[in-house]
Parts: C-alpha cells; structure tokens; sequence
C-alpha cells in the first residue's frame, strides 16, 4: 500500500488537488493506496468549506470509494490543537492517534508527502 500524507491547508496552493491526482493515479495503476491527514492538512476535511477561488475539496473525497480509495485516516493530536472536532469533519474518516500514525508509515511500501 502507498500513503499520501497531507500536511497542507487546503486551497493553499495546489497540493490538495495534486495528492488527490496521485491517489487516483495509484489506482489506476491497481496500486492500493491511503491518505493521511496531519498537521494543517486537517483542516482538508471540513464539511463546511467555501473557497472563493477554488472548487471544494469535499466532492473530491466523496467520490474516492467510487475509485476504490477508501482508507482516509486523521491525526488526532492534530485536530485537538486545532479545535477541531470529529463531528466537524466528514465521515468515513478512522481518526488514529500519533503512534498508529508512526505504524501506519512504517507499515506501507511507500509515502508521498505534501
């Protein structure tokens, strides 16, 4: 399994977007594939997001299951220091404390982080 770790805000730039074009490229490629959300990427899962730029993130995750991306994972630590709760980002999100997180990347053949 290959991991995509998302450290950034969303709409800071073109990350987000990016990582997701790797994730679907995995699948393509039938290369299994999870995203993982620490630091400021947690901010990426918000139900309630309206860019003035950019299209929302949230259509994006809803459609991963349909191309067999289903292990989305958050850092809990990370949405605490933030003061985010679970019930403020979208669902099918398992929420992992920081050493599964260091289990997790130890655990997949490769990591992709943004």
């Amino acid at each position: 399994m290959q991991l995509i770790i998302q450290r950034q805000p969303p709409y800071s730039g073109q990350n987000a977007y990016e990582s997701l074009d790797l994730a679907l490229a995995y699948t393509v490629m039938d290369v299994e594939c999870a995203l993982l959300f620490i630091d400021d990427g947690v901010w990426q899962l918000l139900r309630s997001q309206a860019p003035a730029t950019q299209k929302s993130l949230i259509k994006n995750f809803a459609a991963l299951p349909l191309y067999g991306i289903e292990k989305l994972y958050v850092e809990r630590e990370s949405l605490l220091t933030r003061g985010i709760t679970t019930s403020d980002i979208i669902d099918n999100v398992e929420v992992i404390d920081s050493e599964a997180c260091r289990e997790l990347i130890a655990s997949t053949r490769g990591v992709f982080a943004l």
